[in-house]
């Protein structure tokens, strides 16, 4: 049976001191095996908020791996932050508030800022309610009328929203506008964290009556005929006042459990790169839990693209937004040929492997198309011109095919990247020869319908600066960490061109380089991820695979210094 937040945080209702005493944590039949937490509720508090928000660790694991690692102070005051540099929608420093820790996140998605700072605010219930009433108000006087000056940064605003939508959500952006005017919020730090917290249920208003196809991170509208259904029961105004009431009654349960227990943590927001973590000392930290992107957002979760109409009612610019997912790990491909891994470079070899297999296999299906269209219309005799193009067009294929050969002599990255960049620069010149064959072709039988000529998109680039960038970030967390503290990583594995990466094993190997000490691994199902059931690794139309059902808890020790 799972226990409630109070049986986590406090044995006695009583005690107002936090992790001061070894008995703190009872882990008497602690079952490590079980760390599904399959019926938990995790929306306790205020992770009701934003709580479809991609790949959102539940809160259940921080408790956890809180309560595990973070070190136990006879003396409160040299205790250090807890970090976490994937902050997301902060589920960590949620945790972390609620055990009396001050914490530090990272995150490069100002909606992930957004939605820390409501998440962790402390805020009479009486002022949220005192506001939400004016705000309503508001919008009831102004409910007939549209703001444009408030529309987002959108051109084509008709394809994701009615008209209706548009002007009651300018409505209500309107009628937080007026109640939080400048002068007053640079008086008073109080104002901006309530403005914050009406903005925030205006971004979850905004994605929730857009045309974004629901469970749907990327950006994909719904189905055309489903769209007259939709404006039929969409309702702006319920919808804001459903979720602000909501997330203010998670922030009162919230500031209740604060005062009650005589809280005094807070948490620092920062958005900033975790490859850099600008501002943090070396061994300053205590703890580290969190949960890096699984992958580069283009092909794996896509943060930039969820964070699009959220974002955009609360008027950021979509150029801005548009760039967040080139901000974030493997955004950018990038010259990865320092990278130390054998286990990387074997899977690599694997991921180029079937891409040069895809590839090739699409040529083949090409010319074999042409062959058998004029020998069915022309019986066994093909046109001399056509066989002569298409036998020379062959004759380079088996070049191509050679190429399968040639990735399992590779050793090391250099050679990996030499041979990916050869091989498609000599599909892109087989273009030449394709373009011939054509229009030959079509001057003997201008039915020939013509199988298209693709190039399939390279996804090794992006894994490879994934892992670039990751290995960055653990130098970094090895840096900031203190001595004989963990870091703790939680990490699904992938899938790229049917090739499964283990990101887990992946990332043990590369933190001993780095110098951390591997404690151990935990294992867990995925019963609710938010995350598409299945997807597509191999970019091959119609050609899908599951996604990520399991987890890695890895552990990570920095040793202590004599050891180092």
């Amino acid at each position: 049976m799972e226990k409630n937040l109070d049986y986590f945080i406090y044995k006695d209702a009583n005690e107002r001191k936090i992790h001061n005493t070894e008995d703190q944590v009872n882990l008497d039949g602690f079952d490590d095996s079980d760390w599904t937490f399959k019926s938990a509720n995790t929306k306790e508090l205020t992770h009701l908020i934003f709580n479809d928000y991609p790949a959102r660790m539940i809160p259940q694991i921080a408790r956890r791996l809180i309560m595990l690692y973070y070190p136990k102070y006879s003396d409160l005051n040299k205790r250090k932050p807890l970090l976490d540099p994937f902050a997301g929608s902060g589920t960590t420093c949620v945790e972390a508030l609620l055990n009396n820790i001050f914490s530090i996140t990272y995150d490069l998605n100002p909606l992930s800022q957004l939605i820390v700072e409501v998440r962790t605010a402390i805020i009479k219930p009486q002022k949220i309610q005192k506001y939400y009433n004016s705000i309503l108000k508001n919008i009831k006087t102004h409910q007939n009328e549209k703001f444009e000056e408030f529309f987002p940064d959108e051109t084509r605003l008709d394809y994701w929203f009615s008209e209706k939508v548009l002007k009651d959500l300018s409505v209500i952006s309107y009628a937080i506008e007026i109640n939080f005017p400048e002068e007053e919020l640079r008086k008073n730090s109080e104002l901006i964290k309530l403005k914050n917290f009406f903005l925030l249920c205006l971004a979850k208003t905004g994605r929730g009556c857009s045309y974004q196809r629901k469970g749907e991170h990327k950006s994909y509208r719904i189905q055309k005929q489903k769209i007259p259904e939709f404006n039929k029961k969409v309702s702006v105004i319920s919808y804001f006042q459903d979720i602000a009431k909501d997330y203010s009654n998670s922030l009162k349960k919230l500031y209740n459990y604060y005062t009650t227990y005589k809280l005094s943590a807070k948490c620092k927001h920062i958005i900033g790169n975790s490859m850099n973590l600008e501002g943090l000392e070396n061994n300053s930290i205590d703890l580290i839990v969190t949960s890096p992107p699984y992958g580069d957002s283009h092909t794996t979760v896509a943060y930039g693209q969820y964070s699009r109409f959220p974002l955009e009612w609360i008027h950021f610019k979509r150029k801005e937004i548009s760039s967040i997912d080139n901000k974030l790990l493997g955004g950018i491909k990038k010259d990865v040929k320092s990278l130390r891994s054998n286990l990387l470079l074997k899977i690599s070899k694997k991921i180029l492997n079937e891409e040069i297999i895809q590839q090739n296999k699409l040529l083949i299906e090409y010319i074999d198309n042409i062959l058998n269209f004029f020998i069915e219309e022309k019986g066994e005799k093909l046109e001399v011109e056509i066989m002569q193009k298409a036998n020379d067009f062959k004759s380079e294929l088996k070049k191509a095919i050679a190429f399968e050969k040639k990735v399992q002599e590779v050793q090391d990255f250099t050679e990996l990247i030499n041979l990916k960049n050869s091989f498609f620069a000599f599909i892109k010149e087989l273009r030449t020869l394709k373009n011939i064959l054509e229009n030959e072709c079509k001057l003997k039988c201008e039915s020939l319908e013509l199988i298209k000529f693709k190039i399939f998109d390279e996804r090794l680039p992006f894994v490879l600066s994934f892992f670039s960038d990751l290995v960055k970030v653990l130098k970094r967390l090895f840096e900031v960490l203190d001595y004989n503290r963990k870091c703790c990583i939680v990490i699904g594995n992938r899938t790229v061109k049917r090739v499964k990466i283990p990101t887990d094993e992946i990332i043990i190997e590369l933190g001993k380089i780095i110098g951390f000490e591997h404690l151990r691994s935990f294992y867990r199902e995925i019963p609710n991820k938010r995350m598409p059931r299945k997807n597509s690794p191999t970019n091959v139309p119609g050609e899908l695979a599951s996604t990520m059902n399991h987890e890695t808890i890895i552990i990570l020790n920095k040793p202590d210094i004599n050891k180092i």
